[in-house]
């Protein structure tokens, strides 16, 4: 089962990413469809539906926000969702921010593990979405907010840390981010192991592509220059089983080599215990958006 899943998540980064195009055929219709009012902040659920304007295909979509219930600028963080059905580390590290009175944009998965691979040559076309669903959520929650938030930064893991990367390079908005256990290059890659064979899948993907505009890849590396001027965490692993090493390097190298740190476990198992790090990411996004970096490297977080 842990082959299984590793291997499903390996296929994560075979990705297209055709905004322009997506996003002249696509239109957002969400609103509020819970409220709830915890001891320390106040949670909204919002719902809704990106529709494809072409096709008429509809796609599921739903944010959390969770906020202050005043009208001071706070910092906001994006937590992008992964590729794996669990979402709780998320929700915990979402929790844990917002008691700590951070605004928190977290975005929740809709489409399953089985849509996601059942038709394979859609693949690309639902992680390319999740890039416009992000732009989307951010734009209508920057709306919402009492105050306009002092500082953005995205956070994610495994996949969220690749659409991470990839926000931070392309959306001028976001200042900041943290990226767990992400990587770029996946293209050219041909490490041994599970990702053995990626440049054989892309080129069958590419055949099975309807257009070459699909077959075109999201891939961080391309856009890693715009983020460098940005304040970056990054978090990487030598025994990753899931992204190879040499890739999160190369993405690391392409940042402008920010602060990092290297985690003794594979892929899994610090994705799962990512949620136990929560009071070390809270610290990290804290002296991120703070107004000047009292630390500049941030060793030993």
């Amino acid at each position: 089962m842990k082959t299984i899943l590793a291997t499903l998540l390996s296929l994560t980064f075979l990705i297209s990413f055709s905004d322009h195009a997506v996003a002249s055929n696509v239109r957002f219709e969400t609103a509020l469809c819970s409220k709830s009012i915890q001891k320390k902040y106040i949670l909204e659920k919002y719902c809704g539906s990106l529709i494809d304007t072409e096709t008429g295909e509809v796609q599921q979509i739903a944010f959390r926000l969770y906020r202050q219930d005043d009208q001071i600028s706070r910092p906001l963080v994006i937590l992008e969702p992964n590729l794996s059905p669990i979402d709780w580390m998320e929700k915990s590290i979402a929790r844990h921010l917002a008691k700590n009175k951070t605004t928190v944009l977290f975005l929740e998965k809709i489409t399953t593990l089985g849509k996601y691979f059942s038709v394979f040559s859609r693949f690309n076309l639902l992680f390319s979405r999740q890039v416009l669903i992000t732009d989307e959520a951010l734009t209508q929650t920057l709306t919402r907010l009492p105050a306009p938030p002092s500082s953005i930064s995205i956070f994610g893991i495994s996949l969220g840390a690749v659409l991470s990367a990839y926000a931070l390079g392309t959306d001028q908005r976001i200042d900041s981010g943290v990226i767990f256990l992400g990587g770029a290059g996946f293209v050219d890659a041909e490490e041994p192991g599970l990702v053995a064979n990626i440049g054989k899948l892309v080129k069958r993907l590419k055949t099975k592509s309807a257009s070459t505009t699909e077959a075109s890849f999201l891939d961080p590396i391309q856009v890693a220059a715009q983020a460098r001027k940005k304040r970056i965490f990054m978090f990487m692993t030598e025994k990753d089983e899931i992204i190879p090493p040499a890739r999160q390097r190369e993405l690391w190298s392409a940042l402008g080599e920010p602060p990092h740190q290297v985690l003794a476990g594979n892929h899994l198992g610090e994705a799962l215990g990512a949620t136990f790090r929560k009071r070390q990411f809270s610290r990290i996004l804290s002296e991120l958006t703070a107004p000047a970096l009292s630390n500049p490297k941030l060793p030993n977080f």
